[in-house]
């Protein structure tokens, strides 16, 4: 007997793309209003969607949208989608300041703070504070680039092809 697939659920909204939501507009990649035509979309797809889906689609505060959002990753999101959604934000933020919107000193202390608040190990917040003492201590910021360019190479990678499929432009 051949089974077909029902509607898709709630639940079907990826947890990986809220992550990636989040980071995109946390990190300033995804302008206000720029999140509605996916929440609308998937309002369209759902045969029940949830009621932050709606709150998404209705929003162009990009402190709502997080807010939605965040009622949509629950308590319970699993937690590949949670370190997913770390190293988004530190590989967008990267991505900001290979495009200049953000200077070296202020990457190092911000993405150290992310990685303490959020008690991540790779890259430790350690990583960050090390690379930055230097940096303040005189040392060649064209090392120190390239220090952080292998630190963070897998989530730039992952940060652009997020931005990717979220149709927000790297510029």
């Amino acid at each position: 007997m051949k089974v077909e697939p029902g509607p898709p659920s709630s639940e079907a909204v990826r947890a990986t793309t809220v992550e990636a939501w989040i980071a995109a507009i946390a990190t300033g990649w995804a302008l206000p209003g720029s999140w509605e035509g996916w929440a609308v979309g998937e309002l369209e797809r759902l045969s029940a969607p949830p009621v932050w889906l709606v709150d998404l689609a209705c929003t162009t505060r990009a402190e709502d949208a997080l807010w939605a959002l965040h009622q949509g990753r629950g308590r319970n999101a699993p937690t590949s989608a949670r370190d997913d959604g770390i190293r988004l934000h530190l590989g967008m933020r990267y991505l900001a300041f290979l495009d200049g919107k953000v200077e070296l000193g202020e990457l190092l202390r911000e993405l150290g703070e992310h990685t303490d608040r959020h008690n991540v190990d790779d890259p430790s917040c350690e990583a960050f504070g090390g690379l930055l003492t230097r940096l303040d201590g005189g040392a060649e910021e064209k090392e120190i680039r390239s220090e952080l360019a292998v630190l963070l190479g897998g989530q730039r990678e992952e940060a652009a092809r997020a931005l990717s499929e979220l149709a927000l432009r790297l510029e």
